[in-house]
């Protein structure tokens, strides 16, 4: 009995340490560069990108995306893309929305990404350039949101930077996360149906959901109880 009790005691203590979870990063490492219409895919991992036009009455050879490498500078056409990244990264177009699930449905802890802000040539950009809404979602439902805002052009020049999210968002588990640009024409305003929306995303960081302290406990328990039971059963026998 007593051995028991200071088997609980330890299951209660483990259950107040945090478990860490593995990381998995979607790079676009791999994939050949290639446009993107209204509906198109990419698979990497565990991790599939949808790409939506965002709009009713989309069609399939609506461009939304790209995915290019950022070490061929004549991977951008009419735009200007940054400068900082040479490995591949996914180019979001034209207002597009790209959306993350898991390929078996699971759920998920997004963590950080990385992104830049893609101007189109000619038009002028504030020092706020883009602001960035994602949206956690599970069983349908948004549970979520944060949004992170892109800095324009530094001596004519854009850079890939990286984005963490919240605490509170990180900690979250979700079945799906979209993401929503919105462009900044003026120091208040950022807006969407212009085709101005585009950024570079690159290198976003998933993990797997760790069980609540509860959960652990409970597991523990079950395991103590089980090894207990058989000990009774040997000792019978």
């Amino acid at each position: 009995m007593r051995k028991f009790l200071r088997l609980l005691a330890a299951a209660l203590a483990f259950s107040g340490v945090t478990g860490t979870a593995s990381a998995q990063v979607v790079t676009f490492e791999g994939m050949d560069p290639a446009f993107l219409g209204h509906g198109d895919a990419l698979v990497q991992g565990a991790f599939e990108v949808g790409m939506d036009a965002g709009f009713a009455g989309a069609q399939p050879s609506d461009l939304v995306g790209a995915v290019l490498n950022g070490a061929d500078t004549s991977s951008c056409f009419s735009v200007v893309c940054p400068g900082n990244n040479p490995t591949n990264y996914l180019a979001t177009l034209n207002d597009a929305i790209p959306f993350f699930y898991r390929t078996d449905g699971g759920d998920f802890n997004l963590t950080q990404f990385d992104a830049s802000f893609i101007a189109v040539q000619g038009v002028g950009v504030l020092d706020t350039s883009l602001a960035i809404v994602i949206y956690g979602i599970n069983n349908g439902g948004i549970l979520m949101q944060e949004t992170v805002f892109l800095p324009g052009p530094l001596s004519g020049d854009y850079s890939f930077s990286t984005y963490a999210l919240s605490a509170a968002f990180a900690s979250t588990a979700f079945d799906e996360v979209d993401f929503l640009a919105y462009a900044c024409t003026t120091p208040t305003t950022c807006t969407r149906g212009l085709n101005q929306a585009q950024y570079g995303l690159d290198n976003v960081t998933f993990a797997a959901p760790v069980p609540e302290p509860s959960t652990w406990a409970l597991l523990c328990l079950g395991l103590i109880g089980i090894a207990v039971i058989r000990r009774r059963a040997t000792a019978k026998a």
